[in-house]
């Protein structure tokens, strides 16, 4: 009976502990994603590290972890350090092999944006177009890991919209872009939206471009989106020039934003 007593007392002691150990791990992750939100990337780094020392197991911490390190990598053009993001992306894929298609395919949307804003600081054609063509080669591979990744079509469309704006090929860019921003929203991006109206402005079909502004305003207020969307942000919107002079695109935003103040 005492041997029994022993025992049960021993494994609520190991479960206990597990937990508790679970918990730390559990908060170091959350500090670092926390810590990322407000672009302290050298504490969020320290989290993520402390956490695989606590918890070699840990997939998101890996994750996480590969996620800085190719961001700098790429920003940096440190090829090593890119090479260390992407063997932590393997860790946490083979610790979970469910990882594989979601981890590496929002790897590929985030060197997709950066590549998109090298695009935009480059004056020579030639150096801008190797960049577009990058990005959007990000693009098409993190949607062929994950075909309903609404986001990867959407920022695909953005793009679009950008080397139209450059080239004056805006037109011919058109049906590639709903083509993009379609599939963004039948997946679920609600900022797809944005996009629709950024595009349709830029060709003057005011109409269009409301509409799709109405639909984003309003399935913003029922989402959970951790995106902000304000009446300064719209109003500052450059793409938004023709729509903004329409009556009904003041109207539009008094309606959503009655009671607001722009800084």
């Amino acid at each position: 009976m005492k041997k029994l007593i022993l025992l049960a007392g021993l494994f609520c002691s190991c479960f206990c502990f597990a937990q508790q150990k679970e918990g730390e791990l559990n908060a170091l992750v959350a500090k670092g994603l926390q810590y990322e939100a407000e672009n302290i990337i050298d504490s969020a780094y320290a989290c993520y590290q402390e956490a695989i020392e606590l918890y070699p197991d840990c997939c998101e911490a890996y994750y996480n972890l590969g996620r800085i390190q190719s961001i700098r990598g790429t920003e940096k053009k440190n090829k090593a350090l890119i090479k260390e993001g992407k063997k932590n992306y393997r860790k946490s894929v083979k610790l979970c092999p469910d990882y594989e298609n979601i981890s590496y395919a929002e790897y590929y949307v985030v060197i997709g944006e950066l590549r998109a804003g090298y695009a935009e600081e480059q004056k020579s054609d030639k150096l801008y177009d190797y960049y577009i063509n990058e990005s959007a080669d990000s693009y098409a591979t993190a949607v062929l890991l994950k075909p309903d990744f609404g986001k990867a079509y959407n920022n695909w469309g953005a793009l679009l919209i950008q080397a139209g704006k450059r080239k004056k090929q805006l037109k011919e860019f058109k049906p590639m872009i709903e083509s993009h921003l379609s599939k963004a929203n039948s997946y679920g991006d609600i900022w797809s939206a944005y996009n629709f109206a950024r595009l349709y402005s830029l060709l003057k079909q005011n109409n269009i471009a409301i509409m799709y502004l109405r639909k984003l305003l309003h399935e913003n207020q029922q989402s959970d989106s951790s995106e902000i969307l304000t009446k300064n942000r719209i109003e500052m919107e450059e793409d938004f020039e023709y729509i903004a002079k329409d009556n009904d695109f003041e109207k539009l935003l008094n309606e959503y934003f009655p009671d607001s103040v722009n800084y």
